[in-house]
C-alpha cells in the first residue's frame, strides 16, 4: 500500500513538472477568459495574484527568522559552541525557503463549476507546501536552542 502510494506521488510530481509555469499561467489566462460570470472571473484572478504575494510574504519572513539564527549562531560560536549541526540545519532550511520561494501557484481550472474546489485544491497545496518548509525553520530553531543550552550548562555561572 506504501509503495503504490508512494509511486502516486512521483508520478503526480513528474507530471506537474512537464509543464513549465509559463504555459500554465497562459493556459489559466485562456481559461479565465472563458468564464462567463464576471464576479467569478474577478475573484478567481484575485485569489490567483493573493497566493503569489502570500508565498512571497511567508518567505521573506522565513528568510529573515534564518537570518537571525545565523546571527545568533555566530554570537554562540564565539563563545565556544558546538555549532555544526544547527549550521547544518539552517543551511537545510534555507535552502527549502529557497525553493519554495522559487514555486509558483497557478489555479487549474477544470470547469467553471468546479472553480471553487480547484481555487481550494491550489490554496491547500501552498498552505500545505509553506507548513513543511515552515517545519524546517523550527526544527532548525530547536537545534540552535540545544546549542545554546549546552553553551550555558558548559559555561561558569558568574
Amino acid at each position: 500500500m506504501a509503495m503504490g502510494l508512494v509511486s502516486l506521488v512521483v508520478v503526480g510530481t513528474v507530471l506537474a513538472a512537464d509543464a513549465t509555469p509559463g504555459a500554465k499561467r497562459e493556459e489559466f489566462k485562456q481559461k479565465v477568459e472563458n468564464i462567463r460570470d464576471e464576479r467569478k472571473k474577478k475573484i478567481v484572478e484575485r485569489v490567483d495574484a493573493n497566493l503569489a504575494e502570500i508565498n512571497k510574504r511567508r518567505t521573506d519572513a522565513m528568510t529573515r527568522h534564518l537570518d537571525k539564527m545565523s546571527e545568533i549562531l555566530a554570537k554562540v560560536k564565539l563563545r565556544g559552541g558546538a555549532t555544526t549541526a544547527a549550521q547544518v540545519a539552517v543551511v537545510e532550511a534555507r535552502s527549502a525557503v529557497a525553493a519554495q520561494a522559487a514555486k509558483t501557484y497557478t489555479i487549474t481550472i477544470s470547469t467553471e463549476y468546479k472553480l471553487k474546489f480547484n481555487v481550494g485544491e491550489t490554496m491547500k497545496a501552498l498552505k500545505t507546501d509553506l507548513q513543511a518548509v515552515h517545519q524546517k525553520i523550527v526544527d532548525a530553531r530547536k537545534t540552535i536552542a540545544d546549542v545554546i543550552r549546552s553553551v550555558k550548562k558548559a559555561s561558569p555561572a558568574p
